[in-house]
């Protein structure tokens, strides 16, 4: 019975290394054909950030706080 169980386990380990290697194959051949272009011909548009209005506030104490309200993102 254990022996028939050890059989079992063997065929399903030897099917799936089986599987595997022909997985690993299919990609590396795939890979080899792929080639990345060069640094120097990639073309990005330039970046656009503006900085959101907020509110500035100083304490009584001297501490100054500047407030931006994001009602989606509760948070303080």
């Amino acid at each position: 019975m254990n022996r028939k169980i050890n059989n079992t386990y063997s065929i399903f380990i030897a099917v799936l290394m089986l599987v595997f290697l022909t997985f690993a194959q299919e990609t590396s051949a795939a890979a080899a054909e792929f080639t990345l272009p060069s640094p120097e011909s990639i073309h990005y548009q330039p970046l656009r950030f503006e900085l959101p209005q907020t509110q500035r506030v100083v304490l009584e104490n001297g501490i100054v706080l500047y407030i931006l309200e994001n009602h989606e993102l509760p948070l303080i």
